[in-house]
């Protein structure tokens, strides 16, 4: 039993808890306690300290930061954190056969550490190089997989501390030339799809995602998107379940013709419970293909990809909530699949979020280009751009008003701080509009449901104006 206690759940950022002398016998009644009342949810209760002699091995109660649950990490007497935890730049030592070894960074991956006396054995095993080694295999192997195939490196400033009174000057200035730039807000325009919808509309309780989901295909389906013979491909796709409803959606509108379907999913990350195989066994009408790669859309290449599946054909490409950077790592991995003769485009529709994850030198030229000149942003002024963008999601926590948080050094409360969010987030999305229509595009932006659904609302749509 005391073993199941001591497994160690994973973590990567932890407070330390204050200690408390336990007895062995007190802790065990208190793990006893917690299983009358959760079962084996009960190794939450973990071991809190227990000494056998003063070097002896403790059990050190790690709450994770916001979550109710608590982690067991074992550390010696002389130590704050275990060793999975070690803040930054934190070494500890020990004497072992008369020698002082210290616990490094390992070279391979500097997230965690390593006894300096075992790291060559280590370097032979850590999972770090394992996946290096099978991603380039795959590399080896897989002819869409190109490294950085979307990426143009540029030298980027190295994180500093931000000088705040030009930081609070520039928030001015930023505020000024927005009003001037843009009169009035986004457009709303919110469809309230429904087919392949009303089952999953009638199971959830919270409709905050079905609803998301609806509006999107329902633009697709109303900029004549979804079509016989096109290869959707879902950017950032998770699980599936966006694609999964796209699907449903095509088999029971009786406006679309859509016999045979091809999806490919890409995702950098392999989740748990895909809907890829639901979405095989579900269609009622032609044949279904589901195809995904897994890999980060910097690597992709889009074009040799689409030649790889069964049957290649225009292409429609979607995502909802792309995160940060990759949006416009998938703007530069369409324009750069555009450049193959045989790759046929027809449109992307996107859900953006998290503009303070954009990286400046990943931009597309012309995003960088439309920011300098009407916003005089260069690259450190983008580091300030990107962190604005992060108060529009925010939010005021319980006990506050949207009047307060005026001490911070802007001067700005939280309301106006909301504000300013917004108008950066527009700022970078008009940006990547600006860019693609410069490459020969239709785009246009919009806010596809309501602030109340999701605070993360506006939306893209780009469109080949050659069809």
């Amino acid at each position: 039993m005391l073993s199941i206690v001591q497994r160690r759940l994973q973590s990567t950022v932890a407070t330390p808890v204050k200690r408390s002398s336990t007895s062995l016998r007190g802790v065990l009644l208190g793990f006893f306690a917690g299983v009358s009342i959760t079962g084996f949810g009960a190794y939450y209760y973990l071991l809190d300290e227990y000494k056998s002699s003063s070097n002896a091995v403790v059990s050190d109660v790690l709450l994770l930061q916001k979550s109710i649950r608590k982690l067991e990490s074992h550390l010696r007497s002389d130590t704050q954190y275990c060793y999975n935890h070690l803040p930054q730049g934190e070494r500890f030592s020990k004497t072992k056969n008369g020698k002082t070894v210290t616990r490094v960074p390992c070279p391979l991956d500097p997230s965690h550490t390593v006894w300096s006396d075992k790291l060559r054995r280590h370097l032979k095993s850590c999972n770090t190089l394992k996946k290096k080694l099978e991603f380039e295999a795959s590399v080896r192997q897989l002819p869409w997989l190109v490294v950085d195939f979307n990426v143009r490196e540029e030298p980027a400033l190295e994180s500093s501390s931000p000088d705040y009174a030009e930081f609070a000057a520039f928030v001015r200035r930023f505020r000024d030339a927005h009003k001037q730039l843009y009169s009035s807000d986004l457009e709303m325009s919110q469809i309230n799809y429904k087919y392949g919808l009303e089952e999953r509309m009638s199971e959830v309780g919270n409709r905050k995602h079905v609803t998301q989901q609806a509006s999107l295909i329902g633009h697709m389906a109303h900029e004549n998107l979804l079509r016989d013979g096109t290869v959707y491909v879902e950017f950032g796709c998770g699980r599936g379940e966006f694609a999964r409803y796209l699907l449903r959606a095509l088999d029971t509108d009786p406006a679309l013709v859509a016999g045979d379907k091809q999806v490919l999913l890409v995702d950098r990350q392999s989740p748990r419970m895909k809907f890829d195989t639901k979405m095989r066994e579900e269609h009622t009408s032609g044949a279904v293909t589901v195809t995904r790669f897994k890999t980060d859309i910097k690597d992709l290449d889009l074009a040799t990809a689409v030649r790889s599946l069964a049957f290649p054909g225009k292409v429609v490409g979607f995502s909802k909530h792309l995160c940060g950077t990759a949006t416009d790592l998938t703007l530069r991995c369409l324009l750069n699949a555009r450049k193959d003769p045989k790759f046929q485009f027809s449109g992307f529709l996107v859900a953006m979020c998290c503009r303070h994850a954009c990286k400046y030198n990943w931009l597309l030229e012309e995003s960088r280009a439309y920011l300098r000149e009407k916003f005089g942003i260069g690259q450190q002024e983008f580091l300030y751009l990107s962190k604005m963008a992060c108060w529009a999601t925010s939010g005021v926590r319980p006990g506050m008003s949207e009047s307060d948080g005026a001490d911070h050094f802007t001067g700005l409360n939280l309301k106006e701080r909301t504000d300013i969010g917004l108008r950066a987030r527009r700022a970078i999305d008009e940006s990547r509009v600006y860019a693609m229509q410069q490459h020969g595009f239709s785009a246009k932006l919009f806010n596809y449901v309501s602030p109340d659904v999701s605070i993360e609302n506006s939306c893209m749509l780009i469109k080949n104006i050659q069809e």
